[in-house]
C-alpha cells in the first residue's frame, strides 16, 4: 500500500468512524488537509465513488444493518446521520426498494 492509499485509508477511517453526523465535504476536505478539488479527484479515483457518495453508501449498509437487528426508525436516523426522518425514509426507499418497516418484515 502506498502512501496516497493509506491517506485515502485514513480518511475512510474518519468517515465511517462519524458517519452518525451530518459530514459535509468541508469537514472531510479539513480532515484531509488538502484542498477540495485535490481530495474529490483522488478519492474518486481511488475508491472508485464520490466522497458524497461514499458516505451515502456507508449511512445506509449501516442502517439497513439497525433495522435487520431490530432498531426502530427513529434510532437508526439519528444513529445514520440522517437530518430527518423523511429524509432517511426517502434515502431507504430509494436504495432498498422498500420501507425500513417492510425490510424489518422480511420484505425485500
Amino acid at each position: 500500500m502506498n502512501g496516497l492509499q493509506q491517506q485515502i485509508g485514513s480518511i475512510k477511517h474518519w468517515i465511517d468512524t462519524n458517519d452518525r453526523y451530518d459530514l459535509m465535504i468541508d469537514d472531510v476536505v479539513k480532515k484531509s488537509g488538502w484542498s477540495k478539488w485535490h481530495l474529490q479527484r483522488v478519492f474518486t479515483k481511488e475508491v472508485g465513488c464520490s466522497i458524497g457518495r461514499y458516505v451515502s453508501e456507508r449511512r445506509m449498509v449501516k442502517a439497513k444493518g439497525l433495522i435487520l437487528a431490530g432498531e426502530q426508525p427513529i434510532d437508526v436516523c439519528a444513529m445514520s446521520g440522517f437530518e430527518s426522518l423523511s429524509s432517511f425514509y426517502r434515502a431507504f426507499r430509494k436504495r432498498y426498494g422498500c420501507t425500513p418497516k417492510q425490510m424489518a418484515n422480511g420484505v425485500e
